[in-house]
């Protein structure tokens, strides 16, 4: 007896060890991922979505509908519905979809009515499907979380030292330099990651005072400037005073930079022989003057009065000027009238046109008069343009019925001062054309003979016939045609069984008898599309169409 329960139970597990292998075989499997580079993203905004099919099995054929949100979502570009196929050697594919963001709230991408097709096999596979979530937010909402930091973390000036020493809200510092100092060097670190700094670096100083900026820009816009004055030594400064504002005279040739049309020189300003420059054709004289906060500009110098004045090339007095003044052959004795009214006298068209038609000639502002002829089912036409004068005014442009023979349409331009053009436009509509006599009605055929009239398209050379709605009923099918003569109509499926109800699918056979019960004629039943003659198409059928162009296996005729 135990040796029979054992026996019965080693049964057992070998059938569910086979049933296990089975289920292997026929639960493969596919996943249908939806992924993006983001998280969060701002109203009017776009982001990717990329949606990827995979197996470890060979695909033969998938399809699916992507899904969103459209109260939240815009989709910009990508197919909204996926049917493909693969090549025999596919095993994933990606897809990639642009949205526009349009609403706040929460929101996701994910796919919708999916079917994966096994290569192999054709069955379906089993699924899963991913889903992407997105947090859309306001530019506020954003801006709200970026930081606030403004602060540097450390400041420097090579070989220099600052007084006081760096602390990060202290923002103005001092800096001693010897008079033979050109230029120094600045170093900063923030203190936020997120932040960013500008004015390190190398600056170039003159003597006196040097005023260096270091801005620190927070995330969130907010910036923070740290002053560094660099004071390089000038035992003997030429300070100068223009408009309440203190300047002083730059010694250093290699800080200031001729103008065109001038030349170096010396200048001697209180005893100093400090560099400038001197235009031998004015006369005039160029210094360098330094304001307190470093910047440099030239100033003309008036050593007889010790007067600055800032230099300009665009400085009137500054420039030499020759006048052309052209006399012509011809020229009336009397001097032009003064256009009467107020205002501009601009009374032109930059343009003018009658939608959809081409005016001959083409349009010129001083052209007038203008011609166009329309067929006679042209019964209005709309004229427009554009005035060259913002000032003008123009009437005359709108929609405009049209009779038989020339209608003149006038558009005129007033001008700001009030004088007027007219624009004439003539467009002349077409007579209608005479209506022929009808054609005599045949005398009717007394004698009717067998046969069927039928909307459907028949091939007589290759006896079948198409153009059927996809999933009609043959009752559908048989009620819609004409048989003439008492003859009628059946359609039987593959099996050869008669089909009413029936859905009629590729391969079936629709038969022609006479009301003696005679077969007039017999077509074979071809549904474009319907691969695998199920009467539907489905991504099924794609697979076997793709089959049959690459030689793998026919669809029989």
């Amino acid at each position: 007896m135990k040796k029979r329960i054992n026996i019965l139970l080693a049964s057992i597990f070998t059938l569910l060890l086979l049933f296990t292998n089975i289920v292997k075989v026929n639960a493969a499997s596919a996943n249908i991922q939806v992924t993006s580079g983001t998280n969060r993203v701002v109203v009017g905004n776009t982001f990717t979505v990329n949606v990827k099919v995979s197996s470890s099995n060979v695909l033969g054929v998938w399809e699916w509908t992507i899904s969103y949100d459209t109260k939240k979502l815009k989709l910009m570009s990508g197919p909204s519905t996926v049917k493909d196929y693969g090549d025999s050697k596919i095993k994933s594919k990606t897809y990639t979809y642009k949205f526009k963001a349009i609403a706040t709230g929460n929101t996701s991408v994910t796919v919708k009515s999916a079917a994966v097709y096994d290569y192999g096999t054709e069955k379906t596979m089993s699924l899963s499907k991913g889903t992407k979530s997105v947090k859309i937010i306001t530019q506020a909402q954003l801006e709200s979380t970026y930081s606030k930091n403004n602060n540097l973390k450390s400041l420097s000036i090579d070989g220099l030292k600052l007084t006081p020493e760096f602390n990060k809200n202290t923002t103005e510092y001092k800096v001693e330099a010897t008079s033979n100092t050109e230029r120094v060097k600045v170093n900063a670190s923030k203190e936020d990651s997120k932040a960013s700094v500008s004015g390190t670096g190398t600056h170039d100083v003159t003597e006196g005072e040097n005023k260096i900026k270091v801005t620190v820009t927070a995330e969130n816009g907010s910036t923070k400037t740290y002053t560094i004055i660099v004071n390089v030594s000038d035992l003997n400064p030429i300070n100068v005073k223009i408009n309440d504002k203190d300047y002083t005279v730059v010694k250093r040739e290699s800080k200031l930079e001729a103008p065109k049309n001038y030349e170096k020189t010396e200048v001697t300003i209180n005893d100093q022989k400090v560099p400038g420059f001197i235009n031998k054709t004015n006369n005039f004289t160029l210094v360098g003057l330094k304001d307190i906060d470093g910047n440099i500009k030239l100033y003309t110098y008036d050593s007889n009065t010790n007067q600055y004045k800032e230099y300009s090339e665009t400085t009137l007095n500054n420039t030499s000027f020759k006048f052309i003044i052209p006399v012509y052959d011809n020229m009336p004795d009397e001097v032009c009238a003064i256009p009467t009214g107020d205002g501009s006298p601009n009374n032109r068209l930059k343009d003018l046109y009658v939608d959809g038609y081409s005016l001959t000639p083409s349009f010129s502002l001083y052209t007038t008069s203008y011609d166009l002829i329309v067929d006679n089912d042209v019964t209005s036409v709309y004229v427009s343009g554009d005035k060259l004068a913002d000032s003008a005014e123009v009437e005359g442009f709108g929609e405009y019925s049209l009779s038989v023979g020339n209608n003149r349409i006038v558009v005129t331009v007033t001008a700001e001062n009030g004088e007027n053009q007219d624009y004439v436009i003539n467009i002349v509509r077409k007579e209608a054309d005479p209506i022929p006599d009808p054609d005599p009605v045949p005398d009717p055929d007394p004698s009717e003979e067998n046969g069927f009239d039928t909307s459907y398209d028949i091939d007589e050379e290759g006896r079948f016939i198409s153009g059927f709605e996809v999933e009609s009923t043959a009752d559908d099918v048989i009620s819609s045609i004409s048989f003439k003569n008492g003859c009628y109509g059946k359609i039987y499926g593959s099996d050869s069984a008669e089909k009413t109800s029936e859905i009629i699918a590729t391969g079936d056979r629709f038969v022609v008898y006479t009301s003696d019960g005679d077969e007039y004629a017999s077509y074979a039943v071809v549904i474009y599309g319907d691969a695998n003659g199920d009467g539907k198409i489905t991504s099924i059928d794609m697979l076997y169409i793709k089959r049959h162009v690459l030689d793998i296996r026919y669809i029989v005729q």
